[in-house]
């Protein structure tokens, strides 16, 4: 039900840049916007609520933009996820960026879609949103209403939608321009998604498959995360694009290595000192300001048989961590003592940042590992290390069907290349003698040879163990 709202919401009114003021200034100003923007929409849905009081509302994030270099939003998204009824979202996950996250690492060139600000923006809304259904009301696995994308490859779209709900979306909605303003058939539509029927073909597999396992896939999207990312708003109001490169490239990093992320917030922290009860490794890109609550509850979370790591932008990493409160004003050295005794890992491109972070991540819990193998098409394979296949998107979770044990796994490769991965289990989890079956074609799988995945192809696996 769509009720309609007096008062005009304009963009460049309410978003004014404040990048090139001094920060104390750009501070205020980013606050300002931040209020401003959460009381308009709170008067919105205070407006609606009187017409309706049952009404359901969201309001449309546009993910691509979120963690952009443009430090200022002007909108802090915690604040209005506690307004709605939903939390919604609008997200492109195109085969090119369509808003280049600009880190001095970044390398999109090599993946064959542009999944990560997708991945980041709906692990962000599925882990702050206390619960609420993470929905999209536009979601672009391609674009029509600018371009055909005829060259679009098969696949993409059954990669893009599968990489939407494994990070949390529940529910989508794609539609398309199929008549202009004055009522007359849209050349968007006829010209564009009507011709191009491998993509059409595309979208009917791509929801048969999701269809098909719903259960599974909602299972692994809502599997404990112990590996938990720490997202400052506080580092946004300060104008810290250092603090957003290395969040950035610690989340590439991190995708691959199988373990689910939790994005964790300076709002939750202040809120809730057990926010991070369910995190085994807390990675922390350097954030130079912050509140007295956030650094009590990352002191009380760096005990024995947890792992916290410092990203510093700066590489070698130098900086202290939380040296200003979030006003600006300078700590006290003595507050900040137990910090410098903090693992500082420099940030550097995500494929060599996540080598260094293994010796870290090891206590964060994986059911099913994937482990780089040298698999090759003519089926010769060798194992290379313990290290995760650079660009497989992997996840697991234990499962169970009637009195049987099993693992989900889901495999994506984001890669222009084809890539092999071999499946490791722990055995102490799911022991004896194991059978694998792509519940998609219903075929059985040898995971005790490699599997080789070709650009976008997806796997989701059921792991049995019939001892």
């Amino acid at each position: 039900q769509q009720v309609p709202v007096p008062g005009v919401f304009k963009d460049d009114i309410l978003h004014p840049n404040p990048g090139t003021a001094p920060v104390a200034i750009g501070r205020d100003l980013a606050l300002f916007l931040e209020y401003r923007s959460t009381a308009h929409f709170s008067n919105m849905i205070a407006a609606l609520k009187a017409v309706n009081a049952s009404v359901k509302t969201h309001i449309k994030f546009v993910n691509n933009n979120m963690f952009s270099s443009w430090a200022y939003g002007g909108v802090d998204r915690m604040l209005l996820n506690d307004l709605t009824t939903w939390v919604g979202c609008d997200t492109r996950i195109m085969p090119y960026p369509v808003q280049q996250i600009h880190t001095t690492y970044s390398d999109h060139l090599q993946y064959a879609l542009d999944w990560l600000p997708a991945a980041m923006g709906y692990t962000f809304m599925r882990t702050s949103s206390h619960g609420k259904p993470v929905i999209d009301q536009e979601i672009h696995p391609i674009s029509t209403s600018r371009n055909r994308n005829a060259s679009i490859a098969f696949g993409h779209v059954t990669a893009a939608m599968f990489i939407a709900h494994l990070h949390g979306l529940s529910m989508h909605l794609i539609w398309e321009w199929s008549r202009a303003e004055d009522g007359a058939p849209s050349d968007n539509l006829l010209a564009t998604l009507l011709t191009m029927p491998q993509t059409l073909d595309d979208y009917s597999r791509t929801m048969a498959y999701i269809n098909a396992v719903a259960p599974e896939v909602h299972a692994l999207a809502t599997a404990p995360r112990p590996l938990c990312i720490f997202l400052s708003n506080t580092a946004k109001q300060n104008g810290e694009k250092g603090f957003f490169d290395a969040f950035v490239d610690t989340f590439e990093a991190t995708a691959f290595y199988g373990s689910p992320v939790s994005i964790v917030t300076d709002f939750m922290l202040d809120r809730n000192s057990t926010s991070l009860q369910h995190c085994e490794v807390l990675l922390l890109p350097k954030t130079t300001y912050c509140t007295g609550a956030v650094l009590k509850t990352i002191q009380d979370f760096n005990r024995p048989g947890n792992r916290t790591v410092v990203i510093d932008h700066e590489n070698p990493a130098t900086g202290e961590l939380c040296a200003y409160h979030e006003n600006g004003l300078k700590r006290n050295r003595s507050e900040l003592a137990w910090t410098w005794n903090l693992t500082k890992i420099g940030d550097s491109t995500p494929k060599s940042l996540l080598q260094y972070l293994l010796p870290h991540l090891s206590s964060a819990s994986r059911v099913v590992r994937c482990i780089e193998s040298g698999a090759s098409n003519a089926g010769a394979s060798y194992h290379t290390s313990e290290v995760p296949p650079w660009g497989i998107l992997c996840r697991s979770v234990m499962s169970r069907v009637n009195t049987s044990t099993s693992a989900l796994v889901a495999l994506i490769n984001t890669l222009n290349s084809p890539t092999g991965t071999m499946l490791s289990v722990d055995t102490a989890v799911l022991g004896g003698h194991l059978d694998a079956t792509d519940l998609y074609l219903n075929r059985s799988i040898d995971i005790l040879k490699p599997l080789l995945l070709r650009p976008l192809q997806v796997m989701i696996l059921r792991i049995t163990s019939t001892s």
